[in-house]
């Protein structure tokens, strides 16, 4: 993790952004509010502003980089499992020892100029700045952060660099090494790798192996606070309007949601006798004790197909619909990412399968999406492609989901 006092300009320059002479003065924030506020921050909104720091981030929609942050954070949380299964502990120290680390704590870099918390230096060498520990330990009494006590910081801020030497141990299979886009074809083929997503792989690393309750990304903003208020208030307001505009495109696209089946209220009646005894079933029925497989209703107008997966990568989950029957997904257990689009913005990617009543569709550049937990459902009608299954930013988990068919 690096921070400067200063923004560099010209990295500034080179990502498009509005270059300023003199440092702006932001508003001043409690640390305690700052600390409770940050608490709260989605991991969308932090890897938002991770991608605001990518130098490639202009080529990727809002939709694309939560979807990144997704995959960069289960690989976190992925690794950090693998390795302290293959070393038997989850102890950042140990687990530095057996990996071969030298780990280095000098007060601060040689030469000075920069704000340095902590590096990874390939092959085998950790280096992790004790002024900003120090300093942090002065804040935790003022705030009562737990992040910021003097071992528990250590052991972050160790972890964090861990992953990165995880990362170039098995550069050749984990995600934020194998994941790359194409920057141009002609006259031959140029890929490139997403920086931030390595960034946002290190804090979920961390935070698992540390078993913390909150993001790690916090510190970027508390151990600025020791060395320039200023700048951590700059950065606090910006992760704060990331996080605003992540809720918002939330509420956004859930207002999409009703506002289609609203549209189509004067075509279909859901509050028809078939819909009554699809909600009927749903409300009076022990859902969590049904095995998976169909459950007759009312014949072939009206039944029930129990599910149990588990949650997947979108790449997975294409989108899909139906032409002679309404889905009215419920879930009973767990929780999952619920694309939605009209058809009329889908490409198939398939022939429609009348047998199956059962089409699906490329991935669509934009399209709307819900967060489905334990007693939400969504109805989609046969003019909606829908793309369940797909994980949160919570990663996999286990999903047991009820689809009541309601013929059209």
């Amino acid at each position: 993790m690096d921070k400067s006092g200063k923004r560099n300009r010209f990295l500034d320059a080179l990502a498009g952004r509005n270059v300023q002479e003199e440092p702006e003065k932001f508003p001043e924030i409690p640390l305690k509010d700052m600390v409770q506020t940050l608490e709260g921050v989605t991991e969308e909104a932090w890897g938002r502003y991770a991608f605001a720091r990518e130098p490639l981030e202009r080529k990727f929609t809002s939709q694309e980089k939560d979807a990144y942050t997704v995959k960069a954070n289960a690989c976190g949380r992925e690794w950090a499992k693998r390795i302290s299964e293959k070393y038997g502990t989850e102890d950042p120290k140990i687990l530095a020892g057996k990996m071969g680390m030298k780990v280095k704590m000098p007060k601060v870099p040689t030469g000075g100029g920069v704000v340095l918390f902590a590096q990874y230096v390939q092959p085998d060498e950790i280096t992790i700045f004790t002024d900003c520990v120090d300093k942090a330990a002065a804040l935790e009494k003022q705030c009562g952060c737990p992040l910021l006590k003097k071992e528990r910081l250590l052991e972050i801020l160790l972890a964090h660099e861990l992953f990165h030497a995880v990362e170039e141990q098995y550069a050749g299979e984990i995600f934020t090494r194998t994941e790359k886009i194409e920057l141009w074809r002609k006259p031959f083929s140029n890929r490139s790798v997403i920086s931030c997503l390595s960034e946002i792989a290190a804090m979920a690393f961390a935070r698992q192996l540390s078993g913390l309750s909150v993001s790690p990304y916090m510190l970027d903003v508390l151990l600025v606070y020791s060395y320039d208020k200023n700048t951590s208030y700059g950065l606090y307001d910006e992760i704060w309007k990331w996080n605003r505009e992540v809720l918002s495109d939330k509420n956004q696209e859930e207002k999409k949601m009703l506002t289609t089946n609203i549209l189509l209220a004067e075509k279909y009646d859901y509050l028809s006798e078939k819909f009554k005894k699809a909600f009927t079933f749903l409300r009076d029925t022990d859902l969590a004790a049904l095995p998976v497989g169909n459950v007759p209703i009312d014949g072939n107008e009206v039944y029930a197909n129990v599910q149990s997966y588990s949650t997947m990568d979108a790449a997975d989950c294409p989108f899909e619909s139906h032409k002679e029957y309404f889905d009215v997904q419920y879930v009973v257990e767990g929780e999952e990412c619920f694309g939605y689009e009209p058809v009329e913005n889908l490409i198939p990617s398939v022939e429609y399968d009348a047998e199956k009543d059962l089409i699906f569709y490329q991935e669509p550049a934009d399209f709307g999406s819900v967060i489905l937990k334990a007693g939400d459902f969504a109805i989609v009608p046969p003019e909606d492609g829908h793309a369940p299954r797909r994980m949160t930013a919570n990663g996999s988990c286990h999903v047991k989901k009820i689809v009541v068919k309601v013929r059209v």
